[in-house]
């Protein structure tokens, strides 16, 4: 079975302000928690995007294609969760969860 492929960019910069800035600009800021990496790595990703891919029928297992301007990687993983905008109805952050395809995996689903 094919996963569906996600493209994400490591972000600098933290905080309220810049994740305004981002959302502004269509970009959902997000982090990727893994007990497989020694720290968190913290996302920007396109809003179209990432709404594209949650209106596919597919869901689980992502490929994320993480740029950090030098070189991609290409990481598994699942959304563990995801914010909302309700009065404006629009993703304001995301977290994916890295997985390997070796551990055992148990997901409460909403």
């Amino acid at each position: 079975m094919k996963k569906p492929k996600l493209k994400v960019e490591l972000r600098d910069n933290t905080g309220k302000e810049i994740n305004k800035k981002f959302r502004r600009e269509g970009i959902v800021p997000g982090v990727l928690y893994s007990p497989h990496d020694k720290e968190n790595l913290v996302l920007k990703v396109k809003t179209d995007e990432l709404s594209k891919l949650l209106s596919a029928k597919s869901h689980g297992l992502i490929d994320l294609e993480v740029n950090d301007g030098k070189k991609k990687v290409s990481r598994l993983a699942v959304i563990k969760d995801l914010q909302y905008n309700s009065l404006k109805r629009q993703i304001v952050h995301v977290d994916f969860y890295g997985v390997t395809l070796k551990e055992k995996l148990t997901l409460e689903v909403d």
